[in-house]
């Protein structure tokens, strides 16, 4: 089969799999990724932190969170896995776990970090 009419720039959204990478602000040092499955299954976390914060952390921008984000982000997650009424943290809750252990290293070694999106 062949495909006429498609740049290689054209399929950057299809073959693209990592939602956000995040560095260390210092020296752009690479931390972890979220895939858009996991992105997904935070969402609820991200948005809470916009409306808190202001701070969009989203697949579509850059954000940067000093270690005062980082640790709000941190007692964020605290808050939302003790409310019953969050459904979707509560089928996540290895992907939280796992996450609030990349932000809580962060905390512990005091790397702000830099979130690059697509």
């Amino acid at each position: 089969m062949e495909v006429v009419g498609i740049r290689a720039n054209d399929l950057h959204f299809y073959t693209h799999t990592m939602a956000l990478d995040f560095h260390r602000l210092e020296d752009k040092k690479y931390l972890f990724s979220l895939s858009d499955k996991q992105y997904i299954g935070l969402l609820e976390i991200f948005q809470a932190f916009k409306t808190q914060t202001g701070i969009a952390i989203d697949p579509h921008r850059d954000a940067r969170l000093t270690l005062e984000n980082v640790r709000s982000l941190i007692l964020l997650i605290d808050d939302i896995l003790i409310d019953p009424k969050i459904n979707d943290v509560r089928n996540n809750l290895t992907l939280i776990s796992e996450f609030k252990e990349h932000l809580r290293s962060c905390l512990a070694k005091n790397h702000e970090i830099q979130i690059y999106g697509d």
